[in-house]
């Protein structure tokens, strides 16, 4: 929604088209308060005014040359929701007692079994994951890791014979390559 002067004054009067405009918009946006269908644009210089139903809304500021550019890049950026600064996740809540509250991994564990998998796949002419040698190569307990195999056998990335060797299922290679834990 390009913000210019007159737009404004029309839709905070609801005069005209942009007063129709209001009425749709502001209903969309009470069905989703949090909505991003509508981004305002402020291209008037010298002032910031948005319509009044969209005062709680963030703008886009292409008003100054000078900004334009990074305006633009913020605009695209918005409808694709691809943020220049991603918000970090929120920190332990200091009203509830640390014993309560169990810390949340900071490593994807079933991902660097299937890295190391992957890169046992890549390094030998089997196809088979001796389980002794991933015990071994993997860096993590035996309970997490047996863990992570049911995991990934669940999730069809691995199967598993008698004597506890895995093998890549084509959904585990395909996993493996989504998630870039090949060497090449």
């Amino acid at each position: 929604m390009i913000c210019t002067e007159r737009y404004v004054e029309k839709a905070n009067a609801g005069d005209g088209g942009v007063g129709y405009e209001k009425m749709i918009v502001t209903a969309d946006l009470m069905k989703g308060i949090d909505s991003n269908k509508v981004v305002p644009v402020i291209r008037q210089q010298g002032s910031h005014v948005v319509p009044t139903f969209l005062t709680s809304k963030l703008f886009v500021d292409l008003s100054r040359d000078e900004q334009f550019e990074f305006g633009f890049d913020e605009l695209v950026r918005n409808l694709h929701g691809a943020p220049l600064f991603v918000k970090p996740p929120v920190g332990n809540n200091p009203f509830v007692s640390v014993r309560q509250s169990k810390p949340e991994p900071q490593v994807d564990t079933l991902k660097e079994l299937m890295r190391a998998i992957v890169t046992m796949f890549e390094n030998q002419s089997h196809d088979y994951m001796n389980y002794g040698q991933l015990v071994q190569s993997v860096g993590m307990s035996r309970l997490l890791l047996d863990i992570q195999i049911d995991e990934a056998l669940q999730k069809g990335l691995l199967t598993q014979d008698p004597d506890n060797d895995v093998y890549l299922t084509t959904k585990g290679k395909q996993y493996a390559l989504h998630n870039k834990l090949t060497s090449q």
